[in-house]
């Protein structure tokens, strides 16, 4: 088996959330001299994330600086999904500056995760910081940004501001 192979068994076993399983299948891999590249990385990272063990996500982040591997714009996404679905947008957005830091440009949908995030707590003024930092970066709103913004309106009963974005969708 190479990288590929291994890489495609470990995701399922994380996909099915059995991570200790996956995590022995990742050893077997280093100990028969097959060396995990980025992809391998990310879906024990992602399955530690869904049983929501973070400190051995950040054991996967060291171990995979010691393999000479970075952290790619998959695995930043994975961490700030994680971090703003648990409510961590501040802890989030100290690893998105370290991301355009390293010189990974964010996505779309990297900034979507952001803006559900500061949306989800009800942060608006975070979530037009955000939008102005994609403005500036040359990143387009797609319907997905704008129905983050919208709902983040209507929530707050900010019927007028929602019925401008509704407008502006259009």
């Amino acid at each position: 088996p190479n990288v590929v192979t291994y890489t495609i068994i470990i995701d399922g076993l994380c996909k099915a959330q059995v991570v200790d399983r996956a995590k022995g299948i990742f050893q077997q891999m280093v100990d028969k001299g097959v060396k995990p590249d980025n992809n391998t990385y990310n879906c024990l990272i992602h399955g530690y994330l869904s049983i929501g063990k973070w400190k051995e996500v950040v054991r996967m982040l060291e171990e995979m600086s010691a393999h000479g591997l970075k952290p790619d714009r998959c695995t930043y996404a994975l961490l700030l999904d994680f971090l703003c679905k648990n409510g961590k947008c501040r802890e989030a957005r100290t690893f998105f500056d370290t991301m355009i830091r390293k010189g990974i440009k964010p996505h779309v949908t990297i900034y979507g995760i952001m803006l559900h995030g500061y949306a989800t707590k009800g942060a608006l003024s975070e979530m037009h910081s955000f939008l102005d930092l994609m403005a500036a970066n040359g990143i387009s709103l797609d319907n997905y940004i704008f129905n983050i913004m919208f709902s983040a309106y209507a929530k707050k009963a900010m019927i007028d501001e929602a019925m401008y974005i509704f407008a502006k969708m259009r």
